[in-house]
């Protein structure tokens, strides 16, 4: 493990402040409303954009003609969640036109896990009774021996 970087402690204290804050906001998303109806899980985009063949570099991708940091097409939409602390399931949903894999995640509240996981056992079995693996599904890929 390399260290590159130091974080004084008045800036971990900040971010940690941001992350609970985060986390409040979500969790008061996530909670009973008046009469006793909630959310249980928001459903979500899994990434900004279709897949997209591996790129072992990373290097930026295009969303619209433009350029976009792998990171941050990647990551953009399981940010707010996963910082505060929220359980996220991705699943493959369907296909796009280009016949490429679309996923979905799903986020649940804090400490929610199996209920999570009761709504994607149930999106799991919609999604493949209509959606055929693609043919260049991981287990079609050639395998390194």
């Amino acid at each position: 493990l390399t260290v590159k970087d130091t974080v004084k402690v008045g800036e971990f204290a900040e971010a940690e402040k941001i992350r609970l804050r985060a986390r409040c906001e979500v969790e008061r998303a996530l909670s009973p409303h008046k009469g006793g109806k909630r959310e249980s899980v928001w459903i979500l985009p899994a990434c900004g954009v279709t897949a997209f063949p591996h790129d072992p570099e990373r290097g930026p991708i295009q969303v619209d003609g433009e350029d976009i940091a792998y990171w941050k097409v990647l990551g953009a939409y399981a940010f707010q969640a996963s910082t505060a602390g929220c359980p996220i399931v991705t699943l493959p949903i369907g296909l796009a036109d280009d016949g490429m894999p679309v996923g979905v995640q799903v986020v649940g509240r804090a400490w929610c896990d199996e209920e999570l996981l009761e709504v994607c056992s149930l999106l799991e079995a919609v999604a493949t009774r209509s959606v055929p693996k693609p043919p260049h599904h991981a287990y079609s890929l050639p395998h390194d021996k």
